[in-house]
């Protein structure tokens, strides 16, 4: 295994997934491990993103278009 260079954080990842009938089902998660990295130089700072979630009508049937 290659070891990481020293200036990249360390950061872990999670699938986490949504309830039903939501799209995406799977969204990805991350943290930093740690406030700081390279000798405590730099500081590992989140991002954070707006995700648009898609919820299903229960009380509408929405076939799936033929294609022939």
């Amino acid at each position: 295994l290659s070891k990481p260079p020293p200036w990249e954080c360390k950061f872990s990842q999670r699938q986490v997934q949504m309830k039903k009938n939501v799209f995406p089902e799977w969204i990805l998660e991350g943290r930093c491990e740690t406030d700081k990295c390279f000798y405590r130089i730099y500081n590992c700072e989140p991002i954070k993103y707006t995700l648009k979630l898609l919820q299903r009508d229960p009380t509408t049937c929405n076939p799936l278009p033929s294609t022939n």
